[in-house]
C-alpha cells in the first residue's frame, strides 16, 4: 500500500510531536530525581508541589522561604518571627503536607487564634490532596481515606491509612478548641497571636497556658515536632516566653533583611554577618539574595530584593510611614520594646487600663476638665497631625482620660472642633500659640467669645522631670491614669495612637503630637489647681489659670 503523503503542515506537526515527545521521555529521570529530593527537604518539596495560589503557576522558594525551611526541618520544636506578607501561612500549609506525607500512621494540628484561622491551611493541604498531580508523585500513598466515617471536613482530614487508629490525620483548633485524646506527632501552631490577645498579661497568660497545658502537653513524649510562627507583638508574649523559658531555637527575619538566631548554632550558606551593626551570637546577618547585589546580601536601592515583589523599596517606605516608629519596628523589624530605654513602660500602661475598665460609658460633666490642642495647620501627609486630647482631674487625684482625636485639617475645622469640644466636655482648651499657629486662637475667639481658651507655649518646661512629659509617665506607673478600654484590653484607635507615642517618646526625637496634647492639658490640669483637688463643677475655674 502506498504511503499516504503529508500536507507540509502536517509533516510539521508530526515532527513538532516527535520532538516534544523525545523531550517529554528526556526530562523523566529529572522529575524523578526532584520527587526523590522532595520526600526528604521541606524546601524541594515546594519547589517540586507548590502552586501560586490564583493563577496555579509553579512558583520556587524565596530565599527567606529556604532559610526558614531549613531551619524548621533542622530543629523538631522551632519559634519562627516574620513580618505581616511573608506568606508565613502559606508556607505553613507547604510544611503540613510535607509532615503527612512523612508517614500515613501519624497524627498533627493546625492551631491559630480561632478555628476558622486554622481551617484556611487545612483547606489548602485538602485541596493539594485531592487534585495535585505533584504531590502524587512525591508521596504516592497521600490520598483520602476510603473507609466509612473516617471524616473529610473543613476542621479534620483522615489520609489513607492501616484501619485501627484514632482520631483524624489532620485537625484545626482555636484557642479555646478541643484536641484529639490519642498523642500527636506534629503541630503547626501560626497566627495564635494577634493584637486583641496580647493586649493584656492576663490575656497573655491565657495564650501561653493553652500553648503550654492544652498544645504541648498532647504531643508525643519521644519525636514530637512543633513549630510555632507569628509576628512579633509583645515582649512577653508566648513565642517569646518559649524563647526564653523553654530555650527553644528561634529565627527571626525583619523586613529590613536582618536575620537573628536564638538558642543554636545552626548555620546556613543563606546568611552571612551584617556588615552593619554589632555582632554577638544572635546576630544580625544578612539574607543573601543575590551574589550580585551589595554583599551584605541586600541593596535599599535596588528593587530587587529577597521578599516578594510587592515588597517594593517604595512599599516599604510606605509602611514605615504608615505606623509609629514603635508599632512598625514591632511588626516589621520584629523588635520587642527595649525596656531599658523605653521612657513609659507598657506595663504602667496596662495597670491605667484596668482603672480605665470602671469607667462609665458617659462623661456627666462632674470635675474639672481641660482639652490640649496640638496644632498643624497644614494639609497633606507630609505634614504633622493635630491632636485633641481632653482629660478630667478627679478630686482624688487621678487623671480620666476622656477624649482623643488625631488628623489632618484646616485651620477653620480646626477651630470649629475647639468650639465643640469645649462645649461637649465643658473644658478649658488649651492650645499652642507658638509662630504661626497663634493665629488659631484669634480665629477661635474672634469666631465665639466665650470659648474657654488658654494659650501655651512650649520652653524648657516641657523637659521637667516633674512638670515635664515625663511627669505623666511617673503618674502612669502609680497607676493616677484610667485609660479607657474594653473587657479584653483592646483601645480605641486614637487612644491606642497615644499610647504608642508614650510608648515611642525619646526627649531626643519628634514627640508624637497626641502626647504633646496630653502634656497640654496636664499642664492646664496643674496651673489651676486640679493637681490639688481643686476644680470641681466641670471647668468653671478655667479663667483662674492664665
Amino acid at each position: 500500500m502506498a504511503r499516504k503523503l503529508l500536507t507540509p503542515e502536517q509533516a510539521v506537526e508530526e515532527l513538532e510531536a516527535d520532538k516534544r515527545s523525545h523531550v517529554e521521555q528526556s526530562l523523566i529521570p529529572l522529575v524523578l530525581a526532584k520527587a526523590q529530593e522532595a520526600r526528604t527537604s521541606i524546601k524541594g518539596f515546594f519547589n517540586f508541589v507548590a502552586k501560586e495560589e490564583n493563577t496555579k503557576a509553579r512558583i520556587r522558594a524565596l530565599p527567606h522561604q529556604q532559610l526558614l525551611f531549613d531551619f524548621i526541618q533542622a530543629h523538631p520544636k522551632c519559634i519562627v518571627f516574620t513580618p505581616p506578607g511573608a506568606s508565613k501561612t502559606f508556607c505553613m500549609g507547604i510544611v503540613t503536607l510535607f509532615l503527612l506525607g512523612q508517614n500515613n500512621t501519624e497524627r498533627g494540628a493546625l492551631v491559630s487564634a480561632t478555628q476558622g484561622q486554622a481551617e484556611k491551611p487545612l483547606a489548602m493541604v485538602r485541596d493539594y490532596i485531592e487534585a495535585s498531580k505533584e504531590l502524587r508523585l512525591v508521596f504516592p500513598g497521600l490520598q483520602p481515606s476510603a473507609r466509612r466515617g473516617d471524616p473529610w471536613t473543613q476542621t479534620s482530614i483522615t489520609v489513607n491509612r492501616p484501619p485501627a487508629i484514632r482520631d483524624p490525620s489532620l485537625v484545626a483548633v482555636g484557642i479555646d478548641g478541643a484536641l484529639p485524646g490519642s498523642r500527636l506527632s506534629w503541630m503547626v501552631i501560626d497566627d495564635i497571636l494577634d493584637r486583641q490577645n496580647t493586649a493584656t498579661k492576663s490575656q497573655r497568660d491565657k495564650v501561653y497556658d493553652f500553648i503550654e497545658t492544652t498544645c504541648l502537653s498532647r504531643m508525643d513524649l519521644t519525636g514530637g515536632r512543633v513549630v510555632v510562627t507569628n509576628t512579633a507583638h509583645h515582649p512577653d508574649d508566648a513565642q517569646h516566653r518559649l524563647l526564653k523559658k523553654h530555650r527553644w531555637p528561634a529565627i527571626k527575619i525583619t523586613l529590613s533583611g536582618n536575620v537573628y538566631i536564638y538558642n543554636t548554632d545552626w548555620d546556613s550558606p543563606l546568611i552571612r554577618p551584617s556588615v552593619h551593626g554589632p555582632k554577638d551570637a544572635e546576630g544580625p546577618y544578612r539574607l543573601v539574595a543575590n551574589d550580585a547585589l551589595h554583599p551584605s546580601g541586600f541593596d535599599e536601592h535596588d528593587e530587587l530584593s529577597f521578599w516578594p515583589t510587592k515588597f517594593t523599596a517604595k512599599v516599604r517606605a510606605d509602611l514605615k510611614k504608615g505606623y509609629t516608629p514603635r508599632r512598625f519596628m514591632q511588626l516589621y523589624e520584629q523588635q520587642s520594646s527595649d525596656k531599658d530605654s523605653q521612657r513609659c513602660q507598657y506595663e504602667w500602661i496596662e495597670k491605667c487600663k484596668v482603672m480605665g475598665l470602671q469607667l462609665a460609658d458617659h462623661y456627666d460633666g462632674s470635675f474639672y476638665t481641660a482639652t490640649g490642642v496640638d496644632l498643624a495647620v497644614q494639609e497633606g501627609e507630609e505634614n504633622d497631625n493635630t491632636a485633641f486630647v481632653t482629660v478630667e482631674f478627679r478630686p482624688d487625684g487621678v487623671r480620666r482620660l476622656l477624649d482623643v482625636e488625631i488628623g489632618q485639617w484646616n485651620g477653620p475645622t480646626i477651630v470649629e472642633k475647639i468650639i465643640e469640644k469645649t462645649k461637649r466636655f465643658k473644658s478649658v482648651a488649651r492650645v499652642e500659640n507658638n509662630a504661626a499657629q497663634d493665629y488659631i486662637l484669634q480665629f477661635t475667639r474672634k469666631k465665639q467669645k466665650s470659648v474657654r481658651i488658654i494659650p501655651h507655649t512650649t520652653g524648657r518646661n516641657k523637659s521637667h522631670p516633674e512638670y515635664g512629659v515625663e511627669g505623666i509617665f511617673i503618674e502612669f506607673m502609680n497607676g493616677a491614669w484610667m485609660i479607657p478600654c474594653n473587657e479584653d484590653g483592646t483601645m480605641d484607635p486614637m487612644v491606642e495612637q497615644l499610647v504608642e507615642g508614650c510608648l515611642d517618646y525619646q526627649p531626643s526625637k519628634h514627640t508624637h503630637d497626641a502626647l504633646m496634647a496630653l502634656w497640654f492639658a496636664v499642664e492646664q490640669g496643674r496651673k489651676i489647681g486640679a493637681y490639688k483637688g481643686l476644680g470641681s463643677a466641670g471647668g468653671n475655674l478655667g479663667l483662674m489659670a492664665r
